[in-house]
C-alpha cells in the first residue's frame, strides 16, 4: 500500500534514541532506521528520503565523514539533513561548515525535534 507519509532515514547507533524516534515519529512519518553510514548508503540507493537524521558519532564512518561524502552527490542534492550530536560545540561547528544542514544538540527536547522536522519537510 502506497503511503503519503514523508520518509525519514535515521542514522543512529544508540538503540534507546532509536526507540524515542520510533515512538515520537513513527505514526507521522515513514521511518527507516540504520546504525551505520554504510547501511544508510545502502538504503539511500534503494529509496528516496525526504529527510535524514544523522548522528555524528557512529561506528566506522562518522556522521560528519558520511555527510561530507554525500553532500555533493547529485542524486542526494534534495535530501534535507538534520544532524544530532552530543559534542558540546558540535552544532556550531557543523553549521559553520555545512550551512545546508540543520543541527540539534543531544539530549534534545522532543518538541524541538518535532518542530525542526516539520519546518524542514512540511
Amino acid at each position: 500500500m502506497k503511503t503519503n507519509k514523508k520518509s525519514i532515514l535515521i542514522v543512529e547507533d544508540d538503540p534507546e534514541i532509536n526507540r524515542i524516534y520510533q515512538d515520537v515519529l513513527g505514526d507521522r512519518y515513514d521511518l527507516t532506521i540504520t546504525d551505520t553510514a554504510k547501511k544508510a548508503m545502502n538504503q539511500m540507493n534503494k529509496k528516496t528520503f525526504d529527510l535524514m537524521i544523522l548522528d555524528i558519532i557512529l561506528p566506522v564512518e562518522s556522521g560528519e565523514q558520511f555527510y561530507e561524502r554525500i553532500k555533493d552527490m547529485k542524486k542526494f542534492k534534495n535530501l534535507k539533513v538534520l544532524v544530532v550530536t552530543v559534542l558540546g560545540n558540535g552544532c556550531e561547528f557543523f553549521r559553520n561548515i555545512y550551512s545546508s544542514a540543520r543541527c540539534l544538540p543531544k539530549p534534545f527536547e522532543i518538541k524541538e525535534l518535532v518542530k525542526t522536522i516539520q519546518s524542514m519537510i512540511s
